[in-house]
């Protein structure tokens, strides 16, 4: 019942460039009156061109950037064409507990509205803590302050998506 009640809140980030697909990943629906979707700051980098994909529909809808926070790795896009969406209800990190079981849902990469959405489920291990693993090699991977540990599997395409409590409610992306 909680995978379906997120599905309408949950969709499909596209980005590219010159009418070419870069890639995508996934988002929640942050304000479903007026259109903002909240992701990952890297699904929309590097891109010119944003798409939203709604479940089921085989039509993209156009988005645009509207403000990015990359030191969050958060990105809001908006659209105008709203019909169907609905906003994830909001839970808060400081009524987590270690211990809580939680699901991560997102659209597979390279996915469209047409594959299943991806759920796993986890539990969470640290409600808050630093991520700046040596293990990260990379020079752009910035030190985050304030995530939450799960064993949660993450798959390719989750990036931007919702992780949401038992209560259905966000509690990370």
């Amino acid at each position: 019942e909680i995978v379906a009640e997120a599905k309408p809140s949950t969709v499909l980030v596209v980005s590219g460039n010159d009418g070419e697909r870069n890639g995508n990943g996934s988002g929640w629906v942050y304000d479903a009156d007026k259109g903002l979707i909240v992701t990952n700051a890297h699904v929309v980098d590097g891109s010119t061109e944003f798409a939203i994909g709604v479940e089921g529909e085989n039509e993209l809808r156009e988005a645009e950037i509207v403000g990015v926070a990359p030191c969050e790795d958060l990105a809001v896009l908006g659209m105008d064409d709203t019909e169907g969406l609905r906003t994830m209800p909001l839970g808060s990190q400081s009524e987590l507990q270690q211990g809580d079981r939680l699901l991560t849902l997102g659209y597979p990469a390279n996915g469209t509205t047409q594959d299943d959405l991806q759920v796993t489920d986890g539990v969470v291990s640290v409600v808050e803590t630093v991520a700046d693993e040596a293990a990260f090699a990379d020079p752009d991977f910035a030190v985050y302050p304030n995530v939450i540990q799960t064993d949660a599997a993450i798959n390719g395409g989750n990036s931007g998506g919702p992780s949401v409590s038992m209560n259905g409610e966000l509690i990370g992306v």
